[in-house]
């Protein structure tokens, strides 16, 4: 940083009628007073949606020094920045504007003088780049379908009321007709098919699982049936099915074909990263 010797600072320099431009005292400037930003910006106008570092080059004196100060998305050095060569770049960090709906938006550098360091005139303090939006929203409709056949027709009189009873079967077919647009494929999606009924859960055994190619199922525990998840690709078309078999009573049973979806995916009208029920059998009585 410049400095001074005596009480006021030299306003010109000379050996002999030679005007000096510089001049230093060991590493110290001492001649002139100030020294002077001459540039400061962005080197890119736009940058992606996406988390980056971008560049931010300043040019000006050996030895000027400043802040840089970032805001809406950018964040600049920390601390006090000393130019030891000229121009020099810093990278700037940039947040991540991916998520879906987010809008385009402006990170913003603000470079302050300081000490004895000045902007040169006409020098704006405050340069911006242009971020690109977030993922768009898609809407989707899947046509889907369920068949249910009771396969044995087992049941207990409860209080004069019909109940399914230890050793009720069905086989279950849930069927994807047609998904249009394609779902991307760059995506995780959950899909389930559960069994449910007054108390919310039921016991049963699951065999015969059955599905399109590409993807695999499992029997789940609870309150699903039958798990095809992280499924990370469009879901094929085709026939989800399995046979269920009753271990415990109840008053009536329900399935259905239940979809978990993630990142700007909006399906059946259900809202952006929706979780839906795609096929329901209703309640089913004995």
């Amino acid at each position: 940083m410049p400095t001074n010797i005596g009480n006021a600072p030299l306003d010109g320099l000379k050996i002999g009628q030679a005007a000096i431009p510089k001049a230093y005292v060991g590493i110290d400037q001492i001649f002139p007073n100030t020294t002077e930003i001459t540039a400061a910006a962005f080197d890119n106008a736009s940058v992606t949606n996406a988390a980056q570092n971008t560049d931010y080059t300043v040019a000006g004196a050996i030895g000027s020094s400043f802040t840089l100060t970032g805001s809406s998305g950018a964040t600049g050095p920390v601390g006090t920045q000393v130019l030891s060569s000229t121009p020099t770049t810093y990278p700037i960090a940039i947040s991540d504007n991916s998520p879906c709906g987010n809008s385009a938006r402006t990170p913003q550098i603000i470079i302050a003088p300081v000490g004895a360091t000045t902007l040169a005139g006409g020098l704006s303090n405050t340069d911006t780049i242009s971020q690109a939006a977030g993922q768009s929203v898609v809407a989707h409709t899947i046509s889907t379908g369920i068949s249910v056949t009771n396969t044995v027709y087992n049941t207990i009189n409860i209080g004069g009321t019909l109940n399914w009873t230890t050793g009720a079967k069905w086989t279950v077919s849930y069927t994807i007709n047609s998904i249009s647009p394609a779902l991307p494929a760059a995506n995780i999606y959950a899909l389930s098919l559960r069994g449910l009924n007054s108390s919310g859960s039921w016991q049963w055994t699951v065999t015969n699982i059955s599905n399109p190619g590409g993807i695999t199922g499992s029997a789940g525990t609870g309150f699903s049936n039958v798990n095809f998840s992280s499924i990370t690709s469009n879901l094929p078309t085709g026939t989800y099915s399995y046979d269920v078999e009753m271990i415990n009573t109840n008053s009536y049973v329900s399935f259905e074909f239940f979809l978990d979806s993630q990142n700007c995916v909006n399906v059946n009208s259900a809202g952006t990263d929706a979780s839906l029920t795609l096929a329901n059998s209703g309640n089913i009585y004995p």
